[in-house]
């Protein structure tokens, strides 16, 4: 236990301690998108003697994302000067940043989005039951740029980490996933290339900012869910795309056998690759294959068993205000 709170560094960038806070939905903002007051509480009271890392809710990357009406936005012009209020709350703490990136593909709410849902094909929400419409080969860009803009204004705002959601049955995992993504295009060909596209374009603003990917160790549903055999294939490529591990990495991980700080989550990838469960409810969770001892894959607290580390469970619930995003 020790352990967690002694410093860690998450490729150059150097928390106090290694714990990390999820993406919570709070509701806590406005319908114009403006950071509020009881948002800047939140995240002071959450940062002071707190997490290491403070991964802010979920930001949908353009305004057809948006999952409630009281979502914090990174879409509009002033978005970037409107973060940068929250993250000079959390760095006057002493601790570090995360935007946290998400489209909600067919999860999206038209309540908050004022449009039909669009998925990677014509599909229903597992979670609301709305039906989605396919998304166009423009529109997919248009995404893809909106993520690239999101990123660009995470670096303004001074953010010190990214993530980009990967996982919980949004629209990556959608794509990934052969039961949704039924497209004859190159994207339902190669149901990887999206997120690897997604990966690029928060590249090409972020630069070097180090980067996670999140995915659901477990979507747990078998009638919607990304099946977990196909995991592996998504390892690697986020091993791949991490790079190799120095030698220091590498000691440190066989030494320690470190775990991340969310339930049953193991990581790799990008810089960091977590593992989270669950798609449409809210499950106990279990632990997960042992398939990401991967290159670039440092973890954040010792033992062998997610239960042993805090009970925040990066569990999807339905998709509520107040739960992990």
């Amino acid at each position: 236990m020790e352990r967690l709170f002694t410093p860690f560094s998450l490729d150059g960038v150097e928390l106090v301690n290694r714990f990390v806070f999820p993406p919570i939905k709070t509701a806590y903002g406005n319908p114009d998108g403006k950071v509020t007051d009881g948002q800047l509480s939140f995240y002071r009271q959450i940062a002071r003697n707190g997490p290491g890392l403070i991964i802010l809710e979920p930001v949908a990357v353009t305004p057809e994302g948006r999952e409630h009406p009281k979502q914090l936005s990174v879409h509009l012009p002033d978005s970037a000067q409107e973060l940068k209020k929250i993250v000079e709350v959390i760095h006057g703490e002493g601790r570090l940043a995360c935007l946290h990136l998400n489209h909600a593909g067919a999860a999206a709410n038209p309540k908050a989005t004022g449009a039909k849902p669009k998925a990677p094909s014509s599909c229903s929400c597992a979670a609301s039951g709305q039906q989605a419409e396919e998304l166009t080969e423009a529109e997919i860009q248009d995404i893809l740029a909106g993520y690239e803009s999101a990123a660009e204004k995470a670096k303004k705002a001074n953010f010190d980490v990214l993530e980009i959601q990967a996982g919980h049955g949004y629209l990556v995992s959608q794509f990934l996933n052969g039961k949704i993504n039924k497209r004859e295009d190159r994207f339902g060909q190669d149901r990887q290339l999206f997120v690897r596209e997604v990966i690029s374009a928060v590249r090409r603003s972020a630069g070097e900012m180090a980067l996670i990917l999140r995915i659901s160790g477990d979507e747990m549903s078998p009638e919607y869910g990304l099946p977990r055999e196909e995991l592996p294939s998504l390892l690697d490529f986020a091993q791949e795309a991490g790079g190799p591990e120095d030698e220091h990495q590498h000691q440190d991980r066989e030494r320690n056998n470190i775990l991340q700080l969310e339930r049953n989550a193991k990581d790799c990838g990008p810089d960091r690759f977590e593992h989270a469960q669950g798609q449409t409810a809210q499950h106990s969770a279990r632990n997960i294959a042992d398939a990401a001892h991967h290159r670039g894959g440092e973890r954040l607290e010792s033992g062998d068993k997610a239960d042993k580390v805090i009970d925040d469970a990066h569990v999807q619930a339905p998709h509520h205000a107040g739960r992990p995003g």
